[in-house]
């Protein structure tokens, strides 16, 4: 984060945030997409916000926008892991109602008063993996990294210790009979899991999912259930590369196979129907924009729709 922000402005934003805090001074961030999010002082990915400027995936948050203003006039988008409710509030404004799935009850007034903004944000308080029913679940020191565990309580049965219902992307849109544009999932080295319980909304609505897919020993991601997810639901997977070696950043956008994947260091990626044509096309554009624009542009600068803005404008 340092690498892409600046030192300098990395550790002045810090120092502000820590006195800010201090003084219960809430500042207010000016989000990619125009909405005012007023952080909440006790969270530390909301300070992560106040560094990056409402910038924290270097990016990958404007394309997503980027995309759906281009391609889905309609649908609604999943939030899984929606933690105090960030793509929400970036989802709000370009679908027709957000889904924000958190089963820590620590984030719940957290994530209600960012649903408080926007009119069409519904909070779910519930997991998301590949079965509906009861899962265990481990609430770490900080909530934006708790997480199921591994030996997940079998469907219908109650779990020893703290316990959190658990549904499907595909039951969940199948009883509400919704049409899925977006998925964003953050789930700590379960979104294997969240994929897997999704495929039949992945092969009927063909979304675009845009995932932190970390490999911790102990979890249940691996790229071989990655590559067996995108040879079911015929998808492929594009990437931002950075690399933030040199004094300014650079980045590439390209599309990678799961073998690359495990080569390079990525933010986020974007799950992407194989007969997608947009994103090939924003890749073309790229990489006229610039290191140091990355990430700093105005969302439509990125649309690479006919009559857009020009990448090199």
């Amino acid at each position: 984060m340092m690498g892409m922000v600046g030192t300098a402005p990395y550790c002045s934003r810090r120092l502000l945030w820590r006195l800010r805090r201090s003084l219960g001074l809430r500042p207010t961030v000016r989000l990619a997409n125009g909405v005012r999010w007023k952080l909440p002082l006790g969270d530390l990915f909301a300070s992560d916000v106040y560094v990056t400027d409402g910038n924290v995936d270097l990016g990958c948050e404007h394309m997503l926008m980027a995309y759906l203003r281009d391609t889905r006039p309609t649908g609604v988008a999943m939030d899984v892991g929606a933690h105090s409710g960030y793509y929400s509030l970036l989802f709000s404004t370009e679908v027709e109602k957000v889904y924000a799935f958190e089963p820590d009850v620590r984030n719940f007034p957290l994530m209600a008063e960012a649903a408080a903004l926007r009119s069409n944000i519904e909070l779910v308080p519930m997991a998301v993996g590949d079965y509906c029913g009861a899962v265990r679940f481990s609430q770490a020191v900080q909530s934006d990294v708790s997480h199921i565990e591994p030996g997940a309580a079998a469907p219908g049965e109650a779990s020893a210790g703290l316990s959190v219902p658990i549904t499907t992307l595909d039951a969940f849109a199948a009883e509400r009979g919704l049409r899925v544009a977006a998925v964003k999932v953050d789930v700590e080295g379960f979104d294997i899991l969240v994929l897997q319980g999704g495929l039949q909304t992945a092969r009927r609505d063909r979304p675009v999912f845009s995932v932190e897919f970390g490999i911790e020993a102990g979890r249940a991601n691996s790229w071989e259930a990655l590559a067996e997810f995108l040879a079911a639901a015929r998808y492929q997977v594009w990437a931002a590369d950075l690399d933030c070696a040199a004094a300014r950043p650079t980045c590439r956008f390209a599309r990678r196979s799961v073998e690359e994947l495990q080569t390079v260091w990525t933010k986020m990626l974007f799950l992407v129907p194989e007969e997608d044509g947009w994103f090939p096309a924003f890749a073309t554009c790229f990489p006229q924009w610039g290191r140091d624009r990355f990430g700093a542009m105005d969302v439509d600068a990125w649309r690479v729709r006919p009559g857009g803005p020009k990448a090199d404008s």
